[in-house]
């Protein structure tokens, strides 16, 4: 692509830690960044680090063109490219590989991979590796830079609370499909302990569903996002916990549309 610019308190217990197992597998093998990885995680996910409002924070082009150590340009050109930066916090088996909206690139400096231009605030990314060593360190990865044009943005978020789950539980959907820049959203609950917060970074095109969180009965959940322009939280979604036992909900959390 060309672009230039109540069950009660113990069957409440044995549902978180159904939910939390759920998580562990799933996080297992993904992980999103900045995260660290375990032995048997194979994915890094790209969450829209080195970029601003659907574009690339540093632009450098034509003449002043860097293409970092990548050897292989994988036809990019000085007005249309990426530069990838993969930091892993520990080491890998040397089997590293950068997918990018179903494309894949290598190259023998895997810490640093050019690509054609792709328009940013649409795609998905992730590396795919072997763990050979997970370190005590954040697992990034990042555009450092590249040129493009500046792009008309589309926002337009939608969002949604379910449930309520068993006693009483509850789930967000960030839903940013229909936008072209990546937006941050957060889901607001209370709970016997106070207010918590769950905030995810999702690119345009992107739907992310979140896991299920107790809310304390009565007190009311909020779904919103953060206007990148403005830096202001816009509510998109409210609902008041309910009272009582429900049935579990059938569901899954994490991406629905990006690259898996």
């Amino acid at each position: 692509m060309k672009s230039k610019f109540t069950l009660g308190l113990g069957a409440a217990m044995l549902l978180s830690m159904s939910a939390m197992t759920a998580g562990t597998a799933f996080a297992d093998a993904q992980v999103d960044s900045p995260g660290k990885v375990q032995a048997d995680t194979t994915q890094l996910n790209y969450t829209g680090q080195g970029t601003s409002g659907g574009q690339i924070e540093d632009q450098k082009c034509g003449d002043n063109a860097d293409f970092g150590s990548g050897n292989d340009l994988h036809g990019a050109t000085a007005d249309n490219y990426i530069l990838w930066i993969f930091n892993a916090g520990g080491t890998t088996n040397g089997d590293e590989a950068l997918h990018v909206n179903g494309d894949t690139y290598t190259d023998s400096d895997s810490h640093q991979i050019v690509t054609p231009g792709y328009d940013v605030s649409t795609l998905t990314a992730y590396m795919s590796f072997t763990v050979n060593d997970p370190g005590n360190g954040s697992w990034v990865l990042t555009i450092s830079h590249g040129c493009f044009t500046k792009q008309d943005q589309e926002i337009n978020p939608q969002g949604s609370i379910n449930g309520p789950c068993s006693d009483p539980a509850y789930y967000a959907v960030f839903d940013n499909s229909q936008s072209n820049v990546t937006l941050k959203f957060r889901m607001v609950w209370y709970t016997t302990t106070g207010v918590h917060t769950k905030k995810k970074d999702v690119p345009g095109g992107s739907i992310y569903t979140t896991y299920q969180h107790w809310a304390k009965p009565g007190t009311w959940i909020y779904v919103g996002y953060k206007d990148p322009n403005t830096g202001v939280w816009t509510n998109l979604a409210s609902l008041q916990a309910a009272h009582g036992n429900y049935p579990p909900c059938d569901f899954t959390p994490g991406w629905s549309s990006p690259v898996q």
